[in-house]
């Protein structure tokens, strides 16, 4: 999903502005990375999503089912019958985009109240000069200059202190200018952009702090670097303002924070400049990068919906070659099998493994269909049963079809110590097929002659009885029958079209 991916490539954002730093890039480089940073991780997490199916990593897991347990006779194999109650609903509802839609609402919201905000500060503040596009106020209910973008303006706004000593008013207005130049104001939104889309997080608040540290030192040092001011005096002047501040600004952790700031800020300005590494930066950046967009794919994979709706599976139908002794049926409870199928992690798993082994059994389950001139379609039913594995499931059935022993014997096949005919796949589709066989003459259709290849003829037969209907989807909703039949369907369209298992 966009938005666990836009959470995580925050963090590897965050994790490398600090790496920078530490490997000690000067400051005006590490603002340009940091904001390179910042804008690969907006839009790694929605370039992800852009891109075609292949190209994406297949889930390894949903975040928005499981899957329910049945009474499928395939011990080793995937159980995926759950009663109709628990079935999952078969038409894809857009949640990762109705998530998205809530959280721009969210965000557009805050902004909306910075900018309302912002504004009432502005209307405090009297304008003393305009240049163009930018503003100069002063404001008597301020402690300390900042600068604002609003509507395409630049502000800068001087308590009267400042405003008051000619000294401070150049500093002041010199820093300030700098960071218009910079368009820090522009970023400044970017980034309250981010504080109500993490509410619950603090990576989005932390990396605002990262991103407005780098954004003031790299101010310092263009100042400095310029020769308008020397860096004790620049030291001196902030240490002026901070000092008024401070004492104004209620105690605590704030107050901390923005001590610790202004130290690194003076601590820079008076310290022997590091030469940084320019190599190194580089290749920070282009790793962080590489991690941003591998996060940002995982999480899409992660928690990427793969749920079919009606029109995909109808898709998938069409694509059936079935005539009219057996009919495709596409409908709500075929659709709730066909999700567990695909659309949860151990279906998902156990399908696309299932469709690994077909090859390997195909012919002898064709020949053995064929010869009771049975639909070719129904070799979907081992995929149900076994997943194509000839696996000894114990009491609940043996081999690729899970005959139990009773069924197993009344069909010919031996079943001994010694030898167990259910093994062997040949034997056990020839049986299997003279089985279905005699249950499509017993029940006339196949729905219903397929739950009573699971289910067995008697419990078919009574519900038929009790239900009054011989409607097999119609008892499956009632609950009257194990969805095996919907199973089967639901085989049928992945066999017919891999892509819906992400083959």
């Amino acid at each position: 999903m966009t938005y666990l991916g836009l959470h995580l490539a925050l963090a590897v954002t965050l994790i490398f502005t600090r790496a920078i730093r530490a490997a000690g890039a000067d400051p005006a480089r590490r603002r340009l990375l940091s904001r390179l940073l910042l804008a690969g991780a907006l839009a790694a997490p929605f370039a992800v999503t852009l891109l075609p199916a292949p190209a994406r990593s297949m889930a390894p897991a949903q975040v928005w089912s499981s899957v329910g347990r049945g009474t499928d006779a395939a011990g080793a194999a995937l159980q995926v019958g759950a009663s109709p109650a628990t079935a999952l609903p078969g038409v894809a509802f857009p949640s990762g985009v109705l998530l998205l839609a809530l959280l721009a609402a969210l965000v557009v919201a805050a902004l909306a109240l910075d900018a309302l905000a912002l504004r009432r500060r502005l209307q405090g503040a009297v304008t003393i000069r305009r240049i163009g596009r930018l503003r100069i106020a002063i404001s008597g209910t301020e402690t300390s200059p900042w600068t604002a973008v609003f509507l395409d303006t630049g502000w800068i706004v001087l308590d009267r202190t400042t405003a008051a000593d000619p000294r401070l008013r150049r500093l002041a207005l010199l820093h300030e200018l700098q960071h218009l130049r910079a368009r820090d104001g522009h970023w400044a939104w970017v980034l309250a952009a981010l504080q109500p889309a993490f509410l619950w997080s603090p990576v989005a608040r932390w990396l605002r702090a990262a991103m407005v540290e780098c954004e003031e030192l790299a101010c310092d040092a263009a100042l400095v670097a310029r020769g308008r001011v020397t860096a004790r005096a620049y030291a001196a002047a902030l240490l002026d303002v901070a000092e008024r501040g401070l004492s104004n600004a209620p105690s605590g952790l704030p107050a901390l924070q923005g001590f610790s700031l202004l130290h690194r800020r003076i601590d820079m300005l008076i310290s022997k400049p590091r030469s940084g590494r320019p190599a190194l930066d580089a290749v920070l950046v282009a790793l962080a990068l590489a991690l941003v967009c591998l996060a940002a794919r995982a999480a899409d994979a992660v928690v990427a919906d793969h749920r079919i709706d009606q029109e995909r599976a109808q898709e998938a139908a069409r694509r059936v070659a079935a005539g009219p002794e057996f009919p495709v049926v596409v409908n709500d409870v075929v659709l709730a099998q066909l999700n567990r199928l695909v659309a949860t992690p151990e279906g998902r798993r156990f399908t696309q493994g299932a469709l690994a082994q077909r090859p390997k059994q195909l012919a002898a389950i064709r020949d053995a269909l064929a010869a009771q001139n049975l639909p070719p379609q129904l070799d979907a039913v081992p995929l149900i049963e076994s997943g194509y594995r000839n696996i000894d499931a114990g009491e609940h059935g043996a081999g690729l079809w899970q005959f139990i022993v009773a069924t197993a014997q009344h069909y010919g096949l031996r079943v001994a110590a010694e030898r167990d005919e259910r093994m062997d796949p040949a034997l056990e589709a020839a049986a299997a097929a003279r089985y279905l066989a005699d249950l499509r003459r017993q029940f006339g259709d196949w729905p219903l002659a397929l739950a009573a290849y699971t289910q067995g003829e008697h419990r078919v037969q009574a519900a038929v009885d009790r239900e009054g209907t011989r409607d097999a989807w119609e008892l499956i909703r009632r609950r009257a029958l194990d969805p095996y039949p919907a199973k089967v369907m639901a085989a049928v369209l992945v066999i017919a079209d891999p892509s819906l298992a992400g083959l």
